[in-house]
């Protein structure tokens, strides 16, 4: 082609010659996350459609994209009413957007009003084509959207909501039960509440999509996107749907969408309920430490601070461990003389940063508090050394932690939120130790030590810790 004028209709006519979007159905159970119950379409992103038909030999830059949208919007708007055709043009749209690293408004309307007109046909459930494209959405996040700064440009984020408030808007509240469903392992069997929309919510934080608050407490930000707020809304009118949920991971998929729904005091309540009859039976009481943020969230929002009180007079005497009860006795001695106006206003004054001393504490952050730094403050209490545990939401940049001291980072943060904190100071330089499930990576902030500890989900975070704190990188840590 490069001795030739090429017009955009032929390169349309190569696309369909050539089947660069021909869709394929493969079986993933080796992929995480693994949504067992379908088979995974093979859209094959590295084509990324018109990359695909023209390789090396033609770039975007030799033709027009104002003329390449154009007629990919056309094919899109003249393609049957079929999942087949919706996943291709999904295919298309999603390529194009991992190529120029932006949204494209007239083919994400386009996919919207194919998305519309598949499912108020009847020819398929709403919850049937949500299950396809949440999934390839999910996929197309996780290997495209890694540089922050790609996050930053809001028309993707417009393009990806748009997409998706055409299929949550045809959600029926029946399908609740499927929205929440688990699966045996602990992860989500729909690629929606507790997959997809965790880049939603990034993305639209990330790009000041949402109105300026701190959003890395749970489940903020998702309340203020209407493709997702509007859908709770909906489902959650009838509470009896709650209590056809059998496992302690389905009732907490469906918290979510009450506090996408703004129902922040009945979340909160029914946080709470779950968290008493964990605290019966020692197997799964540590999940009450990462509910407890949860239900302080929701309860802040509602104003329920008579409830919040009740809840750490619970906690405070909860535990077989004192560090645990100690951590959340102190946050009601605040909550009893203080009163703090906001979640953040009482995470700050836990942290007790102002007693702070770099030769005799550690600091130890995590978002939420949970059983991983519980677990690093009982080796450290062990050892003689002192430690904070601070909620690293209070932080929009490492350099406005203490100016010198060590400091442990755990997990990823609610949204990916540490890897913005981080990122930008890794180096080629930074001591990484990678296993199958967990990272631990050593580097220097001016006069700071830290370490940050994380898995690609709580349990492997807690499972990185445990190495960690029998490791020689720790006693080194430890011991400078």
């Amino acid at each position: 082609f490069e001795d030739q004028n090429i017009t955009i209709g032929q390169v349309r006519n190569m696309i369909q010659e050539q089947d660069f979007t021909k869709v394929y159905e493969d079986s993933f159970f080796e992929r995480k996350p693994t949504w067992k119950s379908i088979n995974y379409t093979g859209f094959g992103f590295s084509n990324k459609l018109l990359s695909g038909t023209i390789g090396s030999k033609m770039s975007l830059g030799d033709i027009e994209l104002d003329q390449v949208v154009e007629e990919l919007v056309n094919i899109v708007e003249q393609s049957e009413t079929s999942l087949t055709s919706l996943t291709e043009s999904t295919t298309a749209w999603l390529g194009l957007v991992g190529r120029q690293k932006k949204g494209f408004p007239a083919i994400s309307t386009a996919v919207s009003n194919l998305v519309i007109q598949l499912i108020d046909s009847r020819q398929l459930s709403a919850i049937t084509v949500g299950r396809k494209i949440f999934a390839m959405c999910w996929f197309f996040c996780s290997d495209y959207l890694s540089d922050r700064l790609v996050m930053q440009e809001s028309t993707i984020f417009q393009d990806l909501e748009k997409v998706t408030q055409s299929i949550t808007s045809r959600f029926k509240p029946e399908d609740v039960i499927e929205l929440c469903r688990m699966r045996p392992d602990g992860g989500s069997a729909y690629p929606l509440v507790d997959s997809f929309t965790g880049w939603l919510a990034g993305l639209a934080v990330r790009s000041r999509q949402i109105e300026t608050e701190n959003f890395y407490f749970w489940s903020m930000a998702e309340r203020k996107i209407p493709a997702l707020s509007s859908m709770a809304e909906r489902l959650t009118e009838d509470q009896n749907k709650y209590h056809r949920l059998k496992i302690d991971s389905e009732k907490r998929a469906y918290i979510h969408l009450l506090a996408w729904a703004g129902k922040y005091e009945l979340a909160g309540d029914v946080i709470t309920e779950m968290i008493r009859t964990s605290l019966s039976n020692q197997k799964l009481v540590q999940q009450s430490i990462g509910w407890s943020n949860q239900a302080m969230t929701a309860y802040f929002k509602a104003r329920a601070m008579d409830k919040i009180h009740n809840l750490l007079d619970l906690l405070s005497n909860s535990y077989q461990d004192k560090i645990t009860n100690q951590f959340f006795q102190a946050k009601l001695d605040l909550i009893s003389s203080v009163r703090p106006t906001s979640l953040f206003d009482l995470e700050w004054q836990s942290a007790d940063l102002a007693n702070y001393q770099s030769d005799q504490s550690i600091i130890v952050l995590q978002n939420p508090i949970n059983q991983s730094a519980f677990e690093i403050a009982q080796h450290l209490n062990n050892i003689g050394i002192g430690y904070h545990l601070v909620e690293s939401a209070l932080f929009s940049d490492l350099t406005d932690l203490p100016v010198k001291g060590k400091f442990v980072i755990l997990g990823n943060g609610y949204i990916g939120r540490h890897g913005d904190l981080i990122d930008d100071y890794l180096n080629t330089k930074t001591k990484t130790i990678k296993n199958r499930r967990f990272t631990w990576q050593e580097f220097q902030v001016e006069h700071r030590e830290l370490v940050w500890i994380r898995g690609g989900w709580e349990q492997a975070t807690l499972e990185g810790v445990r190495n960690w704190l029998l490791s020689e990188d720790c006693q080194k840590f430890l011991d400078s």
